[in-house]
């Protein structure tokens, strides 16, 4: 599929997550989502094999707060925090909806493989935050 094609896919989706087969890296489709206005992050720079490797690599990626506590609940507030059009620093004054955050993982099947039950908490919290935030978040794989 061509690049433009994923990142139309990305843009227009309407669940939380995608799965995309891609030939392009994660890198080209970053660069053409942010060039879109996007916040696309990639999360796992290093593996990504467990719920601290995960928490870790999305307490980098996505910049939170030092005082980040690394637990679900944590986590979950963090991504709110970050994908809520009123609490982003460029929102106006009215919270328009802004581009939603989106995190790119270049392997999520490893985390699937070596911790299935990681991956469907982590799963359903992207769900419940994307729900709460007007479709704020979204994980693409």
């Amino acid at each position: 599929m061509p690049l433009y094609a994923q990142i139309e896919t990305i843009m227009t989706a309407r669940s939380a997550t995608l799965e995309l087969a891609s030939q392009h890296s994660a890198a080209d489709i970053i660069s053409a989502l942010r060039l879109e206005g996007f916040r696309a992050v990639l999360v796992d720079r290093a593996p990504v094999f467990d719920k601290p490797t995960l928490l870790h690599a999305l307490y980098q990626a996505c910049g939170f707060p030092a005082y980040f506590g690394f637990n679900w609940d944590a986590l979950s507030d963090a991504l709110v925090e970050q994908a809520d059009p009123s609490q982003q620093s460029g929102a106006d004054a009215s919270g328009a909806r802004q581009h939603p955050l989106i995190l790119i993982f270049q392997d999520f099947a490893l985390l699937k493989t070596r911790s299935p039950d990681v991956a469907e908490t982590f799963l359903d919290i992207v769900a419940e935050v994307n729900a709460s935030t007007d479709g704020g978040l979204r994980q693409v794989s």
